[in-house]
């Protein structure tokens, strides 16, 4: 026979595990709906949109995102990664604050995948991995509100993020690479990518130990 408690506290569980999913849920729903109403708004929704789009437009005319300072144009201090890719969804859907938030919006539901997936990989429970997504979303608002709009940033995190999850994973060398790959495209799209990478990449050596040598010396050679 059963335990007379076994059951109930089977069902406490699953009702337990459906409140911490819902708990998720809610947030991530709330920030889809915000996106789906600010990604077409024409005008900025921050101050940097305006001059990111001016960079995206000089890659398609075939201009240096990186001059000598003029009363004309002044570059921005980022890597170009971020205004390659937007760059070239604008040339299939025109210049403008939308391929830039399109980008954005992308990396940003990337983030919220990726967030899941390491949270399941370490706790192998569906409902913290959703709750942890959604404590991200829930973040929107008190972090600037920067996730979905023609910014750096969501594609830095999505980067930085799935190297993380690359380096969990590695375990051969040619694993340790792709990290050394993707952490190179966290930095290539803002420099902080290398903070990043330091630590993860250090762990990774001590831990397995030709995936770290691996990983350390191809960002190494793609930075230099």
């Amino acid at each position: 026979m059963y335990p007379i408690g076994r059951p109930a506290g089977r069902a406490s569980d699953r009702l337990a595990g459906w409140t911490l999913a819902l708990a998720g849920v809610v947030p991530i729903a709330r920030y889809l709906w915000i996106v789906a109403h600010r990604v077409a708004y024409p005008y900025e929704l921050q101050w940097m949109e305006g001059g990111t789009v001016e960079l995206v437009n000089r890659l398609i005319r075939g201009r240096s995102l990186y001059t000598a300072p003029t009363l004309r144009f002044t570059p921005w201090p980022y890597p170009p990664f971020y205004f390659l890719v937007s760059s070239a969804l604008a040339r299939v859907i025109g210049v403008g604050f939308l391929p830039l938030r399109l980008v954005s919006i992308a990396a940003s539901i990337g983030v919220l995948l990726v967030i899941g997936v390491l949270v399941h990989g370490e706790t192998d429970d569906r409902a913290a991995a959703v709750f942890a997504a959604g404590v991200y979303a829930a973040t929107f608002r008190l972090a600037g509100a920067w996730a979905d709009i023609g910014r750096v940033d969501s594609l830095w995190l999505l980067l930085c993020l799935g190297a993380v999850l690359a380096a969990r994973r590695a375990a051969s060398w040619r694993a340790g690479a792709l990290v050394g790959v993707v952490f190179f495209l966290a930095s290539f799209t803002k420099q902080d990518g290398l903070i990043v990478a330091a630590p993860v990449i250090v762990a990774l050596v001590v831990a397995r130990r030709r995936a770290g040598i691996a990983a350390a010396g191809l960002l190494a050679s793609l930075v230099a």
